[in-house]
């Protein structure tokens, strides 16, 4: 579906549920002569727990599961910008504290941005949250305006598969980590699932550093930045699973989906849509995160043969799932709609330039209007980084990053998995594919390598096998 045509639906969504509420004529009339409005910003507080306290306010606002629920984290600031055709943005801050509230030009169409940026001593994943709204303003009304807010940019969760752990930084500038090992998460378990005993699934509470190490592949998180992850070679259940933890301290996990005998090579949370995919081999999951239910992911028959889904991200805004894997013949990155595999324009696959038996696709990122692959293989003078495609018609962009010359020459190893949900710049692992080599993490801002960053860690070793 046509972005624009996206943002006009989500735009009268949001204007239809818009609450005008009722003040002095005085301070209409004032409001009308001055041609404004008040809004306050309705972050979905039911009446009966109606409260002037961000903190408070922000409960029931991030989607999918959140009613009822508490705010996901500590916040630290309350960022509010408002734009439109015929204005200048405007920008206001407010503490954790107090009501959000402001007097803006009226106008037909008002956008409202909110951010909410998250203390330094949360224990949450997320580094922010962001809601989006759009509504109409009558001169002199006052105006109860909801938002419902997502995680917007995370910490860097590293799944360090050899190692049997998670290693947590709040990013590739601030390395204090955080390392959540097999041992630390055994103490975490919660009770198995009444979902997962209804399905007659094994009992997956076997965590031990001898017996049943974490081997987690990939990460994601969801609306309220819980981190979820895959663990493979689970030889007591025989099972791959996906698990969820609350935090940053490991705290509340729980399995949410399983591949009985077949490795999870990645996976996504579409954070709209409440839903976890998950690749393996052949076959791409989508898992109902509020029913548990599980169901293949029908493949379009345009769609040449895919195999070995290495690596995936969701648009959320299209709900179009981007996969890094293999073609009939080649390597690249399929566009697929979940939702209808008879949708032409949403169920391509595109091959990417270089060998293309040979530099491989590992891992996607969507960030519009572009999309970012990693490439890899180790043979000599074939490609090694990241390149860029349009997400419009999948179509190579010509740019591509392989290393830098400046601040000192460098290059990627063998590049891999993307990390973290970051809106400016990139990290990706970067694997040397040597056991007697760390592993590295490599970050930078721009696709000509500006603020080019490498971190090493006390001994990564992202894979097991290249």
């Amino acid at each position: 579906m046509n972005r624009n045509l996206i943002a006009a639906l989500a735009a009268a969504l949001c204007i239809s549920s818009v609450s005008f509420l009722s003040c002095s004529d005085s301070e209409s009339r004032h409001l009308a002569r001055l041609g404004q409005a008040r809004v306050i910003i309705d972050l979905g507080m039911p009446e009966e727990q109606a409260s002037t306290g961000i903190l408070d306010a922000l409960r029931r606002v991030f989607v999918p599961d959140a009613i009822a629920q508490s705010a996901p984290a500590l916040f630290s600031s309350i960022t509010v910008q408002v734009s439109g055709p015929d204005l200048i943005p405007i920008v206001r801050s407010f503490s954790q504290f107090g009501e959000i509230s402001m007097t803006v030009p009226a106008g037909s169409l008002r956008r409202f941005e909110v951010t909410a940026n998250v203390a330094n001593v949360s224990l949450s994943a997320a580094r922010s949250f962001r809601g989006v709204s759009i509504v109409g303003l009558p001169p002199g009304a006052t105006v109860s305006l909801p938002v419902v807010m997502s995680v917007y940019e995370t910490k860097l969760v590293i799944p360090d598969l050899s190692n049997n752990r998670l290693y947590i930084m709040n990013s590739i500038l601030d390395p204090t980590p955080v390392i959540l090992e097999t041992d630390a998460l055994s103490n975490k378990v919660q009770p198995t699932p009444s979902w997962w005993t209804d399905l007659s699934l094994p009992d997956p509470w076997f965590f031990n550093a001898t017996q049943e190490p974490i081997t987690p592949f990939d990460i994601d998180f969801d609306a309220r930045g819980r981190i979820y992850f895959n663990s493979n070679y689970m030889s007591y259940t025989e099972d791959r699973i996906v698990f969820r933890i609350d935090n940053i301290n490991g705290d509340g996990l729980v399995p949410v989906a399983t591949s009985p005998g077949t490795d999870i090579l990645s996976l996504a949370i579409d954070r709209k849509r409440n839903i976890l995919y998950f690749g393996t081999y052949n076959n791409i999951m989508a898992v109902d995160l509020a029913t548990h239910a599980q169901d293949p992911v029908p493949i379009a028959g345009n769609l040449p043969g895919i195999s070995n889904m290495r690596g995936m991200m969701v648009d959320d805004d299209t709900g179009y799932l981007y996969v890094a894997c293999n073609g009939d013949s080649t390597y690249g990155v399929a566009k697929i709609n979940p939702r209808d595999p008879e949708d032409l324009t949403g169920n391509i696959f595109a091959p990417l330039p270089g060998n293309p038996q040979f530099d491989e696709s590992f891992d996607v990122q969507i960030k519009w209007p572009f999309g970012y692959v990693t490439q890899f293989y180790s043979t000599s003078g074939s490609f090694q980084g990241v390149r860029q495609f349009r997400l419009s018609d999948m179509t190579y962009t010509g740019v591509s990053l392989s290393g830098v010359i400046l601040p000192m020459p460098d290059s990627f190893n063998r590049p891999k998995r993307f990390i973290g949900k970051l809106n400016r710049g990139f990290i990706v692992m970067d694997d040397t594919n040597l056991f007697d080599t760390p592993d590295r993490l490599v970050g930078f801002l721009t696709m000509d390598g500006l603020a080019w960053y490498s971190y090493e860690g006390d001994g990564f070793q992202f894979y097991e096998i290249p």
